[in-house]
């Protein structure tokens, strides 16, 4: 769909038009252990694959009101992105007392992405408005994340608690970056959580 990029009311960029093209692909396997139990457990395996393909093409005329000079400024950005993580998880609770419980879980994977991005000026136009160059980025990482913590019921409605987390979120490439000064790699961020 085409819109107007900047919103004025005047005309400074006034074409954005986008084409996108998505597929999923998800598949998780879980085994779950029978309920009151001294031990109760769930554990499985996790896929995802995703394919992006896209074209964004933005025009107008941003030096018009600037410099007074009618110059047709724009870009056209196509990227294919590729996305796959996979990963072995588990949680299980051990059941101390009918009220009295510990919990540990952890989740073992890894995830990766890989972007090609391929930039040119658009058609009808002079020049870029901002940077069209090319970038090609791939980045990996493994992961291990756990969870770990304790429950008390204090009355049949009433549950105290206490859990720390080590979690993940994954890498990415950022290939659309409007400056050279923002990283193309993202790495991966290490959430730390105490929850009562």
């Amino acid at each position: 769909p085409a819109s107007d990029v900047d919103s004025l009311p005047v005309n400074v960029l006034n074409q954005n038009s986008t084409y996108q093209n998505t597929r999923n692909i998800s598949q998780e396997l879980r085994v779950t252990s029978p309920k009151g139990q001294l031990f109760d457990y769930v554990a499985g395996l996790y896929y995802f694959r995703s394919t992006l393909r896209s074209s964004i093409t933005q025009s107008g005329y941003p030096v018009r009101y600037e410099l007074g000079l009618p110059i047709p400024l724009g870009q056209t950005l196509n990227t294919d992105v590729g996305t796959t993580s996979y990963a072995a998880f588990g949680q299980g609770t051990l059941n101390l007392t009918h009220r009295f419980r510990f919990i540990l879980g952890a989740r073992w994977g890894r995830e990766g992405v890989n972007a090609n991005t391929i930039g040119f000026v658009a058609p009808g136009d002079v020049a870029p408005f901002q940077g069209d160059a090319s970038t090609n980025a791939s980045i990996g990482a493994y992961h291990l994340s756990y969870r770990a913590g304790a429950q008390y019921d204090l009355t049949r409605n009433t549950m105290v608690y206490l859990t720390y987390t080590e979690g993940f979120k994954g890498p990415a490439v950022n290939d659309q970056a409007g400056s050279t000064s923002i990283p193309l790699v993202v790495r991966p961020e290490i959430p730390h959580a105490w929850e009562a």
